[in-house]
């Protein structure tokens, strides 16, 4: 659609998420979805939403100062745009600056408690700052919008056995394989809690 009127600006956003919405994208397609972003937002300086995926292609390459300048840009358009922190989060998490990730992930919780994604990505971070308490709420309310993601049960589940709560824990690791039998880790990890805890 694109290589047919390259005026369509729907065809060009959709073609530029495209090229980096793949796992380990190549830099000559990440580079070129920043061509057709940049392009974009030239005829839609406004954008939002082209603004934080224009800032994403940036972080892909490792280029967090670029990132941060248009994620600092949206926010100052519009102080409560959820997916800003969201990304701000993740960059701050890839540099290791947990503290400044996790303050943005909750603000983005605050803003959208609906949002599965970072109710997930917040018990994650929790979890590596082996806040396993804090993890376990995030995961629990994750559960609640997801009732049967099996990424947020696995959360509720090792945060419990990471707490010493190894028969709430056992019961949730239960609970995955009602949700999916061949999720082994919940197997092993009750074979573990078991041999080694018990």
């Amino acid at each position: 659609a694109f290589v047919k009127d390259s005026t369509n600006i729907d065809a060009r956003k959709i073609y530029a998420w495209t090229l980096i919405n793949k796992p380990q994208a190549p830099v000559g397609d990440i580079d070129r979805a920043k061509r057709h972003y940049k392009y974009v937002l030239s005829v839609e300086p406004n954008n939002l939403e082209i603004m934080i995926e224009y800032a994403n292609a940036h972080a892909l390459t490792g280029d967090f100062e670029s990132s941060f300048k248009l994620i600092n840009d949206v926010l100052r358009k519009n102080d409560k745009y959820r997916d800003a922190y969201i990304l701000k989060g993740s960059n701050y998490k890839v540099i290791g600056s947990y503290e400044l990730a996790l303050s943005s992930y909750q603000t983005a919780v605050l803003l959208d408690p609906s949002y599965f994604m970072a109710q997930l990505q917040t018990g994650y971070l929790l979890t590596e700052m082996e806040n396993h308490e804090l993890a376990l709420e995030y995961y629990r309310n994750a559960t609640d919008l997801e009732p049967t993601s099996i990424e947020a049960l696995y959360g509720v589940a090792k945060s419990l056995q990471d707490m010493g709560r190894y028969d709430e824990a056992q019961a949730a690791y239960k609970r995955i394989l009602e949700v999916d039998e061949s999720f082994y880790i919940a197997y092993f990890n009750q074979g573990f809690i078991k041999q080694y805890l018990q």
